[in-house]
């Protein structure tokens, strides 16, 4: 994840911010030591607006939330873009995530 989070600031285009525990970088860390922390740690930095969106595993988004991502498909190189949807604006998903 860390090195992830490195490449990601490669292009200029990022300025990232680690939450989680300490780890050896130049980047900057909010120290959190358990999910539940870091999870509130996030919620207070986009509140105060210090940091604008954040990426995540196992947060507890609320109901219609979609996330999309831009990646680079690994055979060809393309650009791909994909989402998904906590949604329930519609009950087929591919429906959800287009309207969310």
């Amino acid at each position: 994840m860390v090195k992830g989070a490195e490449k990601a600031t490669l292009s200029g285009d990022f300025d990232v911010v680690l939450i989680g525990p300490k780890v050896e970088t130049a980047l900057r860390v909010v120290e959190a030591n358990t999910e539940e922390e870091a999870h509130r740690k996030m919620e207070e930095l986009i509140d105060s607006k210090e940091i604008n969106s954040a990426v995540t595993m196992h947060y507890s988004f609320p109901i219609g939330t979609s996330t999309i991502g831009r990646v680079v498909t690994p055979a060809f190189g393309n650009d791909m873009l994909i989402g998904t949807t906590t949604g329930t604006s519609a009950t087929n998903r591919t429906e959800a995530m287009f309207k969310n």
